[in-house]
């Protein structure tokens, strides 16, 4: 049977992202990022468009290096051919495991001249942008893991006036945690030396509880996929607020 086609010439328009794109490098076994960058995504004009590298739900400081076999893989996924303004790596811990150089390198192989962050990266910039230099760490890792990140954040001039740890080995524990639990525990963190906090990890439900904490601690709280939305927006030459997910979500890029 011969089916008569009628062709229809039409006008095509902009594509999606006139304003901005951005690409984000989830985790295979994360279930918290992409949510909650969505969340702080503007809709009117930016895209984001993600994608998954492999990883271990186990969460340690070998597991996690062992992601950067898969990086060039996963950056090469995000609209081949198209543009993008900016490509981030959401996993706070990842980066410190596997070298932010190193992260950037293989993303910069198959993707040259884009600008990247990352989950480290957005968290220390914006630390810096709400004026947080002695903070309260708020980790659901190890103790291993957590070190590791105390150490990383020393060493960029950031003082740890206290921090804790929930001891958490794998990543589907720390996406079950509640908002409300992480409020509890940010709470019980503070301490009066500190001028800011932050919750480590984007495995943790942040956005529903970041405004509240620092209504009651009158200080930043800044988390990780807070950081990388914001980080990556403000890169893309975005600066639009947003008025209910803390302070940082009003705050301008830092001259550093």
């Amino acid at each position: 049977m011969t089916v008569q086609i009628a062709l229809r010439r039409v006008a095509t328009g902009p594509l999606p992202g006139v304003r901005a794109r951005i690409g984000l490098i989830g985790l295979a076994s994360g279930m918290t990022t992409e949510a909650e960058m969505h969340r702080l995504i503007p809709q009117d004009g930016v895209l984001l468009v993600t994608t998954r590298v492999r990883d271990s739900n186990t969460v340690n400081l070998s597991n996690l290096a062992q992601m950067e076999a898969d990086l060039v893989r996963a950056a090469d996924t995000l609209l081949p051919g198209e543009r993008l303004d900016v490509i981030a790596y959401g996993c706070t811990s990842g980066t410190i495991a596997i070298g932010e150089a190193a992260v950037t390198m293989r993303i910069h192989s198959v993707r040259p001249g884009i600008p990247t962050t990352n989950q480290f990266r957005s968290s220390v910039t914006a630390l810096a942008a709400v004026g947080a230099s002695r903070i309260c760490l708020v980790s659901p890792y190890t103790q291993s893991v957590t070190c590791a990140m105390a150490r990383h954040l020393v060493l960029e001039g950031i003082e740890i006036a206290h921090a804790v740890a929930f001891g958490l080995e794998l990543g589907s524990d720390i996406c079950s945690l509640s908002p409300q639990t992480i409020l509890a525990e940010t709470v019980a963190a503070d301490r009066p030396q500190a001028n800011g906090i932050f919750i480590c990890c984007g495995g943790l439900r942040t956005m529903d509880m970041l405004e509240e904490a620092e209504q009651r601690l009158r200080k930043p709280v800044v988390s990780s996929n807070q950081s990388l939305a914001w980080h990556a927006l403000r890169l893309a030459g975005i600066s639009d607020p947003r008025p209910d997910y803390g302070r940082l979500m009003r705050s301008p890029l830092p001259k550093l």
